[in-house]
């Protein structure tokens, strides 16, 4: 059996624009990306989840990603980009439920590297979004990067600005990791 596609993954808490990084990435690269589950999962939507939902989420999420690696291996392509992974499922489960995931959330194998969106930008309203406050946000980003160092993976802080910044800012770190 080959050894799974390497990915990375793009976090931070909400509204830092993880989502047009990873787009912006993936076209960048020209490699396949991976949505987040729960934008579009109807619990999500309806403002009705439960803890049920985020383990729900945690499988499909993790599906979602190995389908991308799949699809990464057969186009040929390095990685694929991975837009929030089942880490932020579980930080959603301690701060919404003061509940652990069980089993604990394990991303799939080929995890590459963390890039962490900081939340620099100003906060965007949005259905799903409940952090307008600023304070708010970086507190939480605190206990994001310090889940993320737990994965032991090569870990990138984003604090640029403008998306051109950070697309420069990643991509250049991501060819000195990998020299690609």
């Amino acid at each position: 059996m080959d050894p799974p596609v390497p990915y990375v993954l793009c976090t931070g808490v909400e509204s830092t624009g993880k989502t047009t990084l990873a787009q912006a990435l993936a076209t960048r690269w020209q490699v396949p990306w991976v949505r987040e589950a729960a934008r579009f999962h109807p619990d999500v939507m309806a403002q009705r989840v439960q803890l049920e939902t985020l383990h729900e989420l945690v499988h499909l999420q993790s599906q979602s990603i190995q389908g991308a690696q799949e699809q990464a291996r057969q186009l040929n392509a390095r990685f694929c980009v991975v837009d929030t992974g089942v880490e932020t499922l579980s930080i959603w489960a301690e701060q919404a439920f003061s509940a652990c995931l069980l089993p604990a959330p394990v991303n799939p194998p080929g995890l590459l590297a963390c890039l962490v969106c900081a939340p620099v930008l100003p906060w965007e309203p949005d259905p799903l979004r409940t952090l307008p406050d600023a304070a708010d946000r970086w507190l939480l980003h605190a206990h994001y990067l310090r889940c993320v160092r737990q994965l032991n993976v090569p870990t990138h802080l984003l604090s640029e600005t403008s998306l051109s910044e950070r697309i420069e800012a990643s991509s250049s770190w991501l060819q000195g990791l990998t020299g690609w």
